[in-house]
């Protein structure tokens, strides 16, 4: 586990599972059963012994939500048990967990770049700048407290983001806003998983110790660009990495988690479910590889928790991944 002084504990739940809280939360059908887990996590977030960091996937899911009333509903329990804590995207921690493996593997001494897992807000979520909002200097002035207003108007962004616009707002005409384009993305890296599901399937690459081989061999070409950079940085030729041959590759591969965790989980993805690839995959295997392998719990759905357990791959990286989110305080409470 990561610990420091005071203990943090880092939690992180899909968005089916924040669902489930904010029907606790708000007293709606079924959510009787968390309502405990409600109780706990609002003391511990209270208490600062625990933070729920939001990914960029799930402010994608929430503006899925077209209702407004349920959107609102939902990113108000969000907003509340974050304290818009964000855990950053694959991409924005790659190159610095690359620096500490390749350290780690072949002794190099160049300084690490900073890897910051988690941070605040909706810039640090997709790795992004979006603000924050100034006011123009020729209208400061005219503005008894121009840095209150700005963390007010700041703070109310911040929500929007989240949140989505009202009804008024979308009735009103927004230049640009299209709630459902990233879908499109979705649908076509399903496509595309599927279809070399099917390949694996015809050449018998999609099982044991085959499929094991063909999936770090594909997590590295995936992620070429940046460890060859982080090679260079390092004064290593990339050849250091191939001349290791499988075994060489693998372990590379098991040093970097976000990396690692990504690769486990879309192997299982191929190999234990016979369930067509869906667009919600790509959000998923992106946050959940972030999320097992920096947080301490995970709670998600079970495709993801039993190939995580399957594949030693919540072992590997300390992480508790759940199903069940009426189970999270008794398994709180044994981790201490």
């Amino acid at each position: 586990m990561r610990l420091s002084l005071h203990v943090v504990r880092r939690i992180y739940l899909d968005q089916n599972k924040w669902i489930d809280l904010a029907r606790a939360v708000h007293g709606t059908d079924g959510g009787e059963r968390f309502e405990d887990t409600a109780l706990v996590l609002r003391a511990g977030v209270a208490s600062g012994d625990l933070s729920m960091p939001l990914s960029s996937a799930h402010y994608m899911e929430t503006q899925n939500r077209r209702d407004w009333e349920s959107r609102r509903r939902l990113g108000q329990v969000m907003l509340a048990f974050s304290n818009l804590h964000t855990i950053a995207p694959a991409d924005a921690i790659l190159s610095a967990e690359l620096d500490r493996s390749i350290a780690s593997l072949y002794g190099t001494t160049e300084r690490p770049r900073p890897l910051q897992v988690f941070g605040s807000g909706v810039s640090h979520a997709f790795d992004e700048e979006f603000g924050p909002w100034q006011i123009p200097e020729e209208l400061r002035g005219g503005l008894a407290d121009p840095a209150g207003f700005e963390r007010e108007a700041n703070s109310l962004l911040e929500r929007g983001a989240l949140l989505g616009p009202t009804p008024e707002m979308e009735a009103a005409g927004i230049p640009g806003f299209e709630p459902y384009s990233h879908l499109d993305v979705g649908e076509r890296y399903a496509e595309a998983k599927e279809a070399l599901r099917a390949v694996r399937v015809d050449e018998q690459w999609n099982s044991g110790e085959r499929s094991m081989r063909v999936a770090r061999c594909q997590a590295i070409t995936d992620h070429l660009g940046p460890i060859e950079e982080a090679m260079a940085r390092a004064g290593l030729s990339i050849d250091v990495l191939i001349d290791g041959g499988q075994e060489g590759m693998g372990a590379f591969v098991e040093a970097v988690p976000s990396i690692l965790a990504s690769s486990e989980l879309e192997r299982h993805r191929h190999v234990a479910s016979q369930k067509p690839w869906e667009r919600q995959d790509l959000n998923d295997i992106g946050a959940l590889s972030v999320a097992i392998a920096h947080c301490d719990v995970v709670v998600t759905e079970r495709l993801w928790t039993e190939a995580a357990a399957r594949s030693g791959l919540a072992e590997k990286l300390e992480t508790l991944v759940i199903s069940d989110l009426d189970e999270l305080p008794e398994r709180l409470l044994a981790l201490g």
